[in-house]
C-alpha cells in the first residue's frame, strides 16, 4: 500500500473500511482483509503526514515540554472499533493510559472523525485494559476546560460532545468521558487538509497549554478528588457489584505525603496561635487534640490536592464529632501541589478551619452500609430455591 498524499485522503479510506469491523480479522473461519488495510492507514500513512505537520509547528513549541511523538492504534491482540491516531510529549504522555494529548479518533460507523483534546482514559492491569474511574476523569475534565478558558486560546469551532456510536461497555466509550474539547467533521463535508492543519494547530496550542499549568505543579497530576471515588469503589468490589477493588488517584506514598502536609499545615496553624496541639490520629477518631485557656477543641484534618468540596468520613469521625459538638472543627487543606515519584513531596494548600463543625445530616450521603445478617435458621429458604 502506498502512502496517500493527504491526510483527508486517509481519513476517508478509514471511514470507508469502518463498517467491515471485526475483532479477530485473522479468524480463519471469517478472514477480513479490510481491517488490514485499515491497520496499515491508522498506524502508518497517517501518523506519517502528522509528523510532517508537527516539523513545521516544533519552531514554535516550548522546548522543556520535551519531545514530541506520534502513533496510531487499531487495537493491540482484538481490532479496535474505534481506530485512532494519537500526538503527543512523550515527557508527558508515554503511553496511552497516561497524561494529556490530542488524538484523531474514528467514529464506528465511519460516518465521522473526531479531533479530540484528550486524556489517558485506561489502566493497564495484569495485561488488561481497564476504564478509569469517571468520576477521576471528569474532575480532570474540569480542570482542563477552565484552564483552556482562561488561556485565551482559539479554540472557535471546538465543543464538548463527541459520539463514537459504541456501547457503554466499550472501551472506546473512556474516550467519550475523557474529551476536553473536540472538533468534529462529517466525512461526508471533510475539509482540505489546510483546513485540518489549522485546526491541528490550535488543538496542539491547547495541549501546550495545558502542559505548561501542569509544569506550575511541578508535574504533578491535575488536582483531582478521588478519594469519595475510591471509597465507593471499594464498596462497589465488596460487595460484589462489578467494582475492580484497585482504587484510583494517588499511590499510598503520595496520600501519606499530601496528608503529612496538611497535618502539619494544620498543626502550625494551631501553634501559631498559641495552642497546645497533641497529635491523636494514630487512637482516636479524630486527628488533633488542640487546647488553650481551658478551652479545647477536636480537630478533623482533611488534605487533597483538589478544591476540597467533598470528603471521607468514617462512622467513628462522625459519631464523635456529633456528640462533641460544638468543641469540634473541620480543617481542610485543599489544591496541594504533589510532586510525584519515588519519593513524593507535597507542598503549599489552602487552609479552611470550620469552627465550630456542626455535622448536619442533610450534608451527609451514605455510600454503603455494614449489614448485620440476621442469625436463625435459613436452610428451609435455601432448600426451596
Amino acid at each position: 500500500m502506498t502512502q496517500q498524499s493527504f491526510f483527508s485522503e486517509i481519513v476517508q479510506e478509514v471511514a470507508k473500511l469502518q463498517p467491515y469491523w471485526v475483532a479477530d480479522p485473522d479468524d480463519p473461519n471469517d478472514p477480513n482483509e479490510p481491517m488490514h488495510g485499515r491497520g496499515l492507514y491508522v498506524r502508518n500513512d497517517g501518523p506519517a503526514i502528522i509528523r510532517n505537520w508537527l516539523t513545521a509547528i516544533e519552531p514554535f513549541t516550548q522546548t522543556q515540554l520535551g519531545p514530541d511523538g506520534v502513533r496510531g492504534s487499531d487495537g493491540i491482540t482484538r481490532k479496535s472499533r474505534v481506530p485512532c491516531i494519537r500526538a503527543y510529549y512523550s515527557q508527558h504522555s508515554p503511553r496511552t493510559t497516561l497524561g494529556w494529548y490530542i488524538v484523531y479518533l474514528f467514529e464506528s460507523s465511519g460516518q465521522r472523525l473526531y479531533l479530540s483534546i484528550n486524556q489517558g482514559t485506561l489502566d493497564l492491569v495484569n495485561g488488561s485494559l481497564l476504564k478509569k474511574n469517571p468520576v477521576e476523569l471528569n474532575n480532570r475534565v474540569l480542570w482542563a476546560r477552565a484552564v483552556l478558558k482562561d488561556s485565551g486560546l482559539n479554540l472557535d469551532g471546538f465543543d464538548v460532545e463527541i459520539d463514537l456510536n459504541v456501547h457503554s461497555g466499550e472501551l472506546g466509550r473512556s474516550y467519550e468521558q475523557g474529551q476536553v474539547f473536540g472538533k468534529r467533521y462529517d466525512i461526508d463535508d471533510l475539509p482540505g487538509d489546510d483546513v485540518l492543519i489549522g485546526h491541528f494547530k490550535q488543538a496542539w496550542d491547547a495541549l501546550q497549554h495545558i502542559h505548561s499549568r501542569e509544569l506550575e505543579y511541578q508535574d504533578s497530576s491535575v488536582p483531582t478528588d478521588t478519594s469519595v471515588a475510591e471509597a465507593e469503589e471499594a464498596i462497589r468490589f465488596a460487595a460484589g457489584k462489578g467494582g475492580s477493588g484497585q482504587g484510583f488517584g494517588l499511590t499510598k506514598p503520595e496520600k501519606d505525603a499530601v496528608e503529612k502536609q496538611a497535618m502539619d499545615r494544620v498543626k502550625k496553624h494551631y501553634s501559631d496561635a498559641g495552642w497546645i496541639v497533641k497529635d491523636t490520629s494514630a487512637n482516636q477518631p479524630y486527628d488533633l487534640q488542640c487546647s488553650k485557656g481551658g478551652e479545647s477543641v477536636f480537630v478533623e484534618v482533611k488534605g487533597t490536592t483538589s478544591k476540597g468540596t467533598s470528603v471521607v468520613l468514617t462512622y467513628n469521625e462522625v459519631a464523635h464529632m456529633q456528640a462533641a459538638f460544638p468543641q469540634t472543627v473541620l480543617a481542610i487543606v485543599s489544591t496541594i501541589k504533589l510532586k510525584k515519584g519515588d519519593n513524593p513531596v507535597a507542598t503549599g494548600g489552602e487552609l479552611r478551619v470550620i469552627n465550630p463543625w456542626k455535622i448536619e445530616d442533610s450534608n451527609l450521603r451514605p455510600i454503603g452500609y455494614k449489614y448485620s445478617v440476621p442469625t436463625g435458621s435459613t436452610k428451609d429458604a435455601e432448600e426451596s430455591l
